[in-house]
């Protein structure tokens, strides 16, 4: 038989484990949650239109226009709607090439020039998993890329050549389209 001195410990032993247990419990769920937050690009508040033929597809951007943001793209991202995409825009055309380094989703990169016509897409670029990173670039300068998931621009039968409509952007980022 226990004395009341031995129910008391085994009492206190078994509290302390099982509120130990609760603690890790909420802890993994609360780091759960908040890497989940993390890793999810930011809600766009802008949309592009890309006009393939009769059918106009809507993307849905966060938009990437000083050099931090440039920089950063979709890096760290594990998860993109498939509406969903990042619009760099660039303060003069570019030839600037870009890489995959800390991306963790595939991707299609689609250049655009200043008239807001496709010149170049890059389909399905893997994540850079050992560096040197292969530099992604395009024939052509460009003002904008538009990066979404990989094969969107198959998927929605999207060309070299299509046109981007930008609205309804903040003015003072674009340049004039014609």
């Amino acid at each position: 038989m226990l004395s009341d001195k031995d129910c008391g410990k085994k009492n206190i032993i078994f509290m302390v484990c099982l509120v130990t247990g609760l603690m890790i419990i909420i802890g993994i769920g609360l780091s759960k949650l908040i890497q989940d937050h993390m890793n999810k690009a930011k809600s766009p508040n802008y949309y592009i239109e890309v006009n393939s033929g009769s059918v106009e597809h809507r993307v849905f951007v966060e938009i990437a226009d000083t050099p931090e943001k440039r920089a950063n793209g979709l890096m760290n991202v594990h998860d993109l709607a498939s509406d969903n995409g990042m619009l760099f825009i660039f303060p003069d055309n570019s030839n600037n090439p870009f890489w995959m380094k800390d991306c963790y989703i595939a991707l299609d990169i689609i250049f655009i020039d200043q008239e807001g016509t496709i010149t170049y897409i890059a389909n399905s670029v893997k994540p850079c998993t050992d560096e040197p990173c292969e530099l992604i670039t395009s024939p052509k300068p460009f003002l904008y890329v538009l990066e979404v998931n990989a094969g969107w621009a198959n998927q929605n039968g999207v060309n070299t050549g299509d046109k981007i409509t930008f609205d309804p952007l903040p003015k003072q980022l674009l340049k004039p389209i014609h």
